[in-house]
């Protein structure tokens, strides 16, 4: 009784936490879109290493704003590796890219 569900994300109740909590996005939400994110609308992904095809058309599905990785894969990378997915002008939505080159730390 005490346990909410909304998909696969675990909420708990009132009576759980003590009724001191924020609300969470679904409690949020009065019918208003507005009041709610869209998916992940405004987010930024942070990744070690460039996403596949797979992967990266996942992120435009979701509708990320920016997406870091570190480490390209010229073979099978999505975002400059391969080809540039986001660059593809015929999706319904594009999100900025950004390789941010992992610096080797030189020993003493």
């Amino acid at each position: 009784e005490g346990v909410r569900s909304w998909g696969n994300k675990r909420k708990r109740s009132d009576t759980e936490t003590g009724g001191d909590t924020a609300p969470s996005v679904s409690d949020r939400g009065d019918g208003d879109p507005e009041a709610e994110p869209y998916l992940c609308t405004g987010f930024d992904c942070y990744l070690w290493r460039e996403p596949c095809t797979m992967c990266a058309m996942a992120l435009v599905h979701s509708r990320v704003r920016r997406i870091t990785f570190c480490v390209p894969d010229p073979k099978w990378g999505a975002l400059g590796g391969a080809f540039r997915l986001h660059s593809l002008t015929s999706l319904n939505h594009h999100y900025e890219v950004f390789h941010w080159p992992v610096i080797e730390a030189s020993k003493p």
